[in-house]
């Protein structure tokens, strides 16, 4: 884990003015809706202080002390300062380099999502009020949108994979702890454990579900394509191109493997479950014997 958040931290700070630049061009299709802007603002105001709280706690609390550190490192100082030292540098730690840059991308990216979304959506739209559409100007539009969401997948995909694989482990933890409370007798830190599951598990849900109403809103499109098709009994060059175009879809990919859609959601979630209880199942028999 703390290898995977240093490789992903310097990642980020490698890529941040790639970053940064993403949402300006997507500003070419129009600006965010407001409503969008004050959701995502609300939701990352608990997603970021439910773990700094968290953290917080842990640091003011010396009467935890021995019990933290026996926890974290394996063993405890006889000098209760020692041990709230090092409690204060890993929560520190943790905080700025797990926690801060995993939610912060998943909040960019699911801002980045909806602003996708809307603007397929602006772009269907469009289409349904026009009785006759200019197929050429349509297809170019189609394709500046395609090509753009293809250049924001290329940049964030294997972020998109760090962030699931990262919240697949500290999934597994909290499930751990779940599963085998006996081996975790510290109620406190069973509490924390499971405040961090609830606000990474939120931020996964709705980080791949931003990014799955892209394909649902390219299925929009795919609709009214196939209808225009169907419909007009002279079909254009252009009106063939966009229909091809259109059925291709758009969506986003996790590494550029995997397109990111309803099923990818559930199948994810079943996937970490049952690898959850097999390695749990294997570990416990390992101790066990």
């Amino acid at each position: 884990m703390g290898v995977i958040s240093a490789v992903y931290r310097c990642s980020l700070t490698k890529h941040l003015n790639q970053l940064k630049r993403l949402p300006r061009k997507l500003e070419r299709f129009g600006r965010h809706k407001y409503g969008t802007i004050i959701w995502i603002v609300i939701f990352s105001i608990p997603s970021i202080l439910t773990p700094a709280f968290a953290l917080l706690y842990i640091t003011i609390s010396p009467g935890h002390a021995n019990e933290i550190s026996e926890i974290l490192f394996g063993f405890t100082f006889e000098s209760q300062n020692v041990s709230i030292l090092l409690i204060v540098f890993h929560a520190l730690y943790t905080f700025f380099f797990c926690t801060v840059p995993i939610i912060g991308f998943e909040l960019f990216y699911t801002q980045i999502c909806i602003h996708i979304r809307n603007t397929i959506d602006d772009f269907s739209k469009s289409l349904s009020r026009k009785s006759k559409l200019e197929y050429d100007k349509v297809l170019k539009s189609y394709t500046v949108i395609k090509n753009l969401v293809e250049h924001v997948d290329a940049k964030l995909c294997f972020f998109v994979f760090s962030a699931i694989f990262y919240s697949s482990c500290s999934m597994y933890i909290s499930i751990s702890v779940f599963l085998h409370p006996q081996h975790t007798p510290s109620i406190f830190y069973r509490v924390i454990t499971y405040i961090y599951f609830v606000n990474l598990f939120t931020l996964f849900i709705a980080m791949t579900a931003s990014a799955a109403s892209v394909t649902e809103a390219s299925l929009k499109v795919q609709s009214i394509a196939w209808k225009s098709s169907v419909m007009r009994k002279e079909t254009s060059l252009s009106q063939l191109k966009f229909a091809f175009f259109a059925e291709k879809g758009i969506s986003l990919t996790v590494w550029n493997v995997v397109p990111i859609s309803r099923n990818f959601i559930f199948g994810m979630l079943g996937a970490i479950l049952t690898y959850v209880i097999l390695f749990d199942s294997l570990i416990e028999r390992k101790y066990s014997s």
